[in-house]
Formats: structure tokens, sequence, C-alpha cells
């Protein structure tokens, strides 16, 4: 039988309960690190609170104090240009985000930090400064798609939830978990691994379902588990996906501003003298992206609400994030065929040989290994780093993607650091 903890009774939180219902969440949420300074709590972390804003010092000093323990980078005095390019735009931005309660939804939680740091609202000019680029990200994310339930799939045998994100093998994981629940579809759906390019052959196409879709089918302490991509690599993987490749990019309208991009670039002529050139084009896109954020260029982080910093507790609070309670993290690089091997022989049942099936990853032939092949939805991004990065670009989607890489404790790869040395960085 589950047990609540048991509440811990003061005065401070008698006063901050009859607060919270007259002032709301962030209010409370203040108050009790105030409360959990003064009682000095086992594995607490210490939030200062400074009395003129202390919901602003909670969200900058708690990511703070989370931080090194989230992040595999070395924030060393010795770091590199790319390190440091992440770390600085990660504490000017993404660090400042609001936590929430367990029981606020992704998109209502970051339409608290949307609302208290827009720039329209009351003593705005006492809040930080931001980079134009994270308030329009602020701005766009409640409606962008990226907390779609979509992105959460679900199978009952084995027990399992998974987490898919944009631009890594989201097609193979859907038809992977549109098999995994073919039961409820009376095995109607034709879904076949090596069809990427015919949409007839898609889930969405056929309304084949990815999900169990009854309640208390999948245990709700069913293991969760998500792949991770390099978010540079991933970064350029849409950008030739949704915006290089003029079908996708006048059929599907992924590539944003839409204003600027969805046209026939030999009859606009915006895009004149520069758009033979691959890498001036990137370049083009990386400094306009932010005017619109697409769903297929977010972060990763904020894919089922991996980033957010939750307060599981008010009595004495409890603070993780929700990467942390995956119990598989696997990532799309040069290992995803042994990180694909992993997760069938953790999670068995009929996993391991529909895995396969998709991922070929009991040989060495496999169209996925190394990220990517370059066909359909694939991307090998390591081989055309060079073609579309420059020093410059390069330093702007670290800033972009700095989420990625110390939530997740990712590695900036070799490829970018050396190109950022090679430019006297």
């Amino acid at each position: 039988m589950h047990r609540k903890s048991p509440v811990v009774s003061t005065p401070l939180v008698s006063t901050t309960r009859n607060i919270a219902t007259r002032y709301g969440l962030l209010l409370l949420t203040a108050l009790t690190c105030v409360w959990i300074q003064h009682n000095h709590l086992p594995n607490e972390i210490p939030v200062p609170i400074t009395p003129s804003h202390p919901i602003q010092a909670l969200a900058s000093d708690l990511s703070s104090a989370l931080t090194p323990s989230v992040s595999g980078i070395d924030f060393s005095t010795n770091e590199d240009e790319a390190d440091r390019i992440v770390r600085r735009a990660y504490e000017r931005t993404y660090a400042k985000i609001l936590p929430c309660n367990d029981y606020i939804g992704g998109e209502d939680c970051i339409r608290q930090s949307t609302e208290y740091y827009k720039p329209s609202s009351v003593n705005a000019a006492t809040r930080l400064p931001f980079p134009w680029w994270f308030q329009t990200l602020l701005r766009d994310l409640p409606e962008s798609g990226v907390y779609g339930s979509w992105h959460e799939m679900n199978a009952a045998s084995p027990p399992i939830k998974f987490c898919t994100i944009a631009k890594v093998a989201t097609t193979e994981w859907h038809k992977i978990f549109c098999t995994l629940n073919n039961h409820r579809n009376n095995h109607n759906c034709k879904i076949e691994p090596d069809l990427d390019d015919d949409d007839s052959y898609e889930c969405w196409a056929q309304k084949c379902v990815y999900t169990t879709g009854e309640e208390g089918t999948v245990p709700s302490d069913a293991p969760k588990a998500v792949m991770l991509r390099d978010p540079l690599e991933r970064l350029l993987s849409a950008y030739l996906n949704k915006c290089h490749s003029e079908y996708y990019r006048l059929n599907e309208h992924h590539c944003e501003p839409l204003e600027i991009f969805d046209t026939k670039y030999n009859e606009s002529g915006v895009f004149d003298h520069i758009r033979e050139d691959d890498q001036q084009m990137f370049a083009a896109y990386l400094d306009v992206m932010p005017l619109s954020w697409n769903m297929h260029f977010i972060p990763q982080a904020f894919s089922c609400d991996l980033y957010r910093l939750k307060l599981l507790r008010i009595s004495f609070i409890r603070i993780e994030r929700n990467i942390n309670q995956y119990s598989f993290i696997g990532n799309m690089d040069g290992n995803f065929m042994s990180d694909l091997s992993r997760m069938a022989n953790q999670f068995g049942g009929t996993l391991p040989g529909i895995l396969d099936d998709f991922f070929n990853y009991t040989t060495t032939d496999s169209k996925h290994i190394n990220v990517g092949s370059g066909e359909g939805h694939s991307t090998k991004a390591p081989e055309k780093v060079a073609r579309f990065y420059t020093a410059q670009s390069l330093r702007k989607a670290l800033e972009y993607v700095s989420i990625d890489y110390v939530v997740f404790g990712l590695q900036v790869p070799d490829w970018a650091k050396e190109m950022l040395r090679e430019d006297g960085g």
C-alpha cells in the first residue's frame, strides 16, 4: 500500500498554504524554499532567495544548483570555446525557466515562464535581459506542438512508455509502436520498414494506433525510454529535410518563417546570390529561424517535458528533472546499434525482433548505422557538417541547443570543437 509521506507542520508552512490560496503557486514555491533554508533538511538544494525578486532568484539559483548533477560537460577554467558557448548560453537563458509542481501539464508549465518573462508583463524592466531568440522561443513553445500527445507512445507487451522526438527516427518509432499495438488494428496496418518514402505506409496515413488506448492496460510504473541525438547534427538534419529539400519545404510547410521560406527561391529572389551556397543558406536560416520556431527545430529537451524541474513535494521540496524518470536513455549516434541491442535486452518480449526488422541492429550493414544514411528521413550529418556549418553559424547553433547538452549531459562533438579551434576560438 502506498503511504503518503508525513507532512511537516510549522508556522511558516501553514502561512504559505494560506498565502498560496490567494497568490498562487509561484509565491508558495519561493516561501517554501526560504523555509528549507532555515530548517536545513537532508539532501536539500540550497536556494538563496533575494527579497526583491524571489521567483527570479529561485529560477536562476535552483537551476544553477542542479546543473552540475545533470551535465557531463567539463565547465572548468580550461574549457574550450564550444563548451564555453554552451555554458554561457544556458546560464543566461534556459537556466531561468521556472520549475513547476508535478501536477501541472507541460504546456501550462512553460506558459508560467512565458508570462513571467514576457516583455509587456508587470515590472518587466526588472527581469533578466534575454537574447531575442529566447524570447521568441518562450512565446512559441506553448503552441508549437512540442507538447503534443503524439510524442508519447506506449505498449502493454512488453510494458514500455516511449518518448519520441522529432528528427530522431520518429518515422521508424511510430511504425515500431504501431506494430507493438497492431492487435488493436486487427493487423490491418501495412507497416513495412523499407518504405520510408511512401506516405501511404506511414502510421498516420493509415490511422494506425501507437498506444494501447485503454486505461490501465499499461502499468503506471511501466519503465520509460527515450532516444536522443546529438543536438547539432539533429538541427542540421531538420534543415536538410524540412528546408534544403524543396519538395518537403513546399509540401510540409515546416521550414519557418513561412513568409520567407514557403516559396520557390528562384521565384522570390530573396535568396539571390546565396542560394547556391549551402553554408550561406544554412547560416541565413539560422539567423531568421527564431522568428517562428518550428517543432522540428526546437531543442529535444522540451519533448515530453524532459527538461522540466519538478517540485515534487511542498512540505519539504524534492526537486528533479523529468529525464531522471527514464530507465533507458539511448543515443542515435555511432553507438546507436549497441544502444538498440541494450534496449532490446532490457525490455524483451517481441520488441527485439521488431527493432531488428526496422533497424537491422543485429547486422553490420544497417542503413541507420552512424546516425543515418541520407535516405528517406535519415541524414548522415557527420559527413555533411563541413558542407553546411561554418564557425560562425556553429556558434549560433550551439546557443540555440545549449539546453540539450547541459540537461542530457551530452558532449559537444569533436568536429564542432575542432572547427572552432581552427577558426581561432
